[in-house]
């Protein structure tokens, strides 16, 4: 029977830092953990009977775990599936910058798990290394996934946009390796090309570095500009419902109206995006139907029915709010 010392010594490093990586313990490099995994493999390694006894009777029988800071929106329809079929189940956020896997993903504690959000290096390294765990991946590419489709309602709003005679609207999208951002960048990419656009006056899609919010500064300058020009843009379709609630604040302030002066629609993950003053139109996805789908997905790889790699895409839609109107030509400027 292979050992944890014998593993140790093929690898060159410490037992305790094979533990670790076997386990998903402690800090360590994404490097020595995938050496430490693939030489344990190869050397034909198996944990000892009180271990496999403990994964046949895991703690939980769903794991949810998210770098997503957003996943308070798939709670409800998670806890209200966990409830109906009396699934026992445990929650852990996590950066996804760490190093170190989250500790749901230690043998025998989780009967599977449901990942949301962009996953670390750890965790990727794990899926690579273990395709027969049963894993379901949300928002993010893997080879059981639920993919959200923002193309999709970021299509049926700019139709929208111009069903309602827009013709100058500015899209902002942020560059990151997120899904979402491409996805949206994509598809308004594609109306230019089938719908009657005008970027003309400096109106090309607006694109900038994720920065963690602290790029808004740098954003609302860009608006402020484009909206002091001689031909402003009369619909905005922005990233996220903090830029729209910037843009707004800006407008008012500049004594512009919403929508009288012009339309505004933000990517939200929020679909019911209500503020003080307005219900900001969003384009925005079923979270019910999505975390619903995972679960069931996860479920058949769990009682281990046949499922070849499938993603389960969920579409997103505009939900119209107070802030789209057509467009009507500016009687007031700001200034720069």
């Amino acid at each position: 029977m292979v050992k944890l010392a014998d593993i140790a010594r093929e690898t060159g490093v410490a037992v305790g830092t094979v533990s670790n990586a076997l386990f998903g313990r402690g800090r360590i490099s994404t490097r020595v953990r995938e050496k430490i995994i693939r030489t344990a493999k190869e050397m034909g390694y198996e944990p000892n009977p009180a271990a496999r006894i403990l994964k046949n009777k895991a703690v939980v029988d769903i794991g949810l775990v998210s770098s997503d800071h957003n996943i308070f929106l798939y709670l409800p329809g998670f806890l209200d599936y966990c409830k109906e079929h009396s699934l026992r189940h445990q929650l852990e956020l996590y950066s996804a910058d760490s190093e170190h896997l989250p500790g749901l993903f230690a043998p025998g504690f989780a009967k599977g798990i449901i990942h949301i959000g962009f996953p670390s290096a750890a965790v990727s390294s794990f899926i690579r290394n273990n395709p027969e765990y049963p894993l379901v991946s949300v928002n993010e590419p893997a080879p059981f996934s639920v993919i959200p489709d923002f193309s999709i309602g970021t299509k049926e709003a700019i139709r929208h946009l111009v069903k309602l005679g827009h013709r100058r609207i500015l899209m902002h999208y942020t560059k990151s390796p997120y899904i979402f951002d491409t996805q949206r960048r994509d598809a308004f990419f594609e109306c230019l090309k089938t719908l009657p656009l005008d970027c003309s006056d400096g109106l090309e899609p607006f694109g900038i570095e994720w920065k963690n919010g602290a790029a808004l500064p740098e954003i609302r300058a860009h608006f402020k500009k484009l909206l002091a020009g001689k031909n402003p843009p009369t619909a905005f379709f922005v990233n996220g419902i903090n830029v729209a609630r910037a843009l707004i604040y800006d407008a008012m302030a500049a004594g512009l109206r919403i929508p009288r002066d012009f339309s505004v629609i933000a990517v939200s993950p929020d679909p019911h995006a209500n503020d003080l003053v307005f219900c900001i139109s969003t384009v925005s996805l079923d979270f019910k139907k999505g975390i619903c789908s995972a679960i069931d997905l996860l479920r058949k790889r769990i009682d281990k029915i046949p499922v070849p790699e499938q993603k389960i895409i969920i579409n997103t839609k505009i939900y119209r709010g107070e802030t789209i109107a057509p467009p009507k030509t500016l009687n007031k400027r700001m200034k720069p």
